[in-house]
């Protein structure tokens, strides 16, 4: 018999193992299941006690399988442990598969496995528990129960190195989340202070709004004035533009009566010249009656004169 330690090496040189668990067809060769018939033979069997092969199932059906005089079936629960030289058997696919337990901790373990991570090879693993179903317990074998790897004691010891690795980690973590929160601290201030600087520019720019908005009623208010004045003005232009009409007219009206005027004078005139030639000879006194009519003729003019007069006042004042 040789011991567990003795196997790893022996079979981890070998690289691979076939038991026949499955029978001799080839296809079947270097399985899980051919790893752990080869354990039970080479190291659980003692002076003591004959352990008996698991032949003929697959990894899952070692739960059913096994000799109850050999073995212990322990089921996986979230604080139970395996001790070194259990045999652990996983679920998954058909088959599940099965390893060696070397070291365990309450989160993973350490395992000489066939056929896993490496097709038809033997291999040290690490797992950990989402797959494990349980695992089988072989009953007093010294070859694994006094190996020091299988204290209690030093099992404590590697789990408190996990836990301290661990620690270590989470440490870090809280002093990078509190460097985190300084940071953010001190953005959160510079954030508060732009907010007072913008609210200092809020008030600022709501007085000015409404000084805009008084100055917007001042304009709106001289605009209306405006608009007022530019009706009475545009009202005013029109009744001008009417009265220079009538002006106008009576101007034109004026114009041609003083022509006439001027016509019948001329015709006049002409008369008086001629009656003046015959009566040459005339008397002063005659003279001077011939005379009445040229005086009653500047009246006349004057009195159509004083019309334009009026009108010509009248255009002046409105300028």
């Amino acid at each position: 018999m040789i011991t567990l330690d003795q196997f790893k090496e022996k079979y981890l040189k070998l690289g691979r193992v076939e038991f026949h668990s499955y029978g001799t067809d080839p296809s079947t060769f270097y399985q899980c299941v051919d790893l752990i018939n080869a354990y039970i033979n080479e190291v659980l069997d003692n002076n003591t006690k004959d352990y008996t092969e698991i032949i003929g199932a697959n990894a899952v059906g070692f739960i059913t399988k096994y000799d109850k005089e050999d073995f212990e079936w322990i089921k996986n629960t979230p604080n139970s442990i395996p001790k070194r030289g259990d045999i652990v058997i996983f679920s998954g696919g058909v088959a599940g598969h099965t390893s060696i337990v070397l070291e365990a901790t309450i989160s993973l373990i350490k395992s000489l496995d066939q056929n896993f991570s490496v097709i038809q090879r033997i291999t040290l693993e690490t797992h950990n528990y989402s797959k494990v179903l349980g695992w089988l317990h072989p009953k007093n074998s010294p070859q694994v129960n006094t190996e020091p790897l299988n204290d209690k004691k030093k099992a404590l010891e590697i789990e408190k190195d996990e836990l301290e690795i661990k620690v270590t980690k989470l440490e870090t973590q809280v002093t990078s989340l509190k460097n985190d929160v300084i940071d953010r601290k001190d953005k959160i201030t510079e954030l508060e202070d732009t907010i007072k600087k913008q609210n200092i520019q809020i008030v600022g720019l709501t007085g000015d709004v409404k000084v805009m908005s008084e100055l917007s009623k001042m304009l709106s208010a001289e605009v209306k004035e405006l608009k007022v004045s530019v009706t009475e003005a545009v009202a005013m232009a029109n009744k001008w533009e009417v009265e220079h009409s009538e002006i106008a007219t009576e101007l034109t009206l004026s114009n041609k009566a003083l022509q006439k005027q001027i016509t019948e004078l001329d015709n006049k005139d002409i008369r008086i010249v001629e009656l003046t030639v015959a009566n040459a000879s005339f008397s002063k006194k005659s003279a001077l009656q011939n005379y009445e009519p040229w005086v009653k003729i500047e009246s006349g003019i004057l009195e159509l004169l004083k019309p334009i007069g009026e009108v010509v006042n009248r255009l002046f004042r409105k300028g």
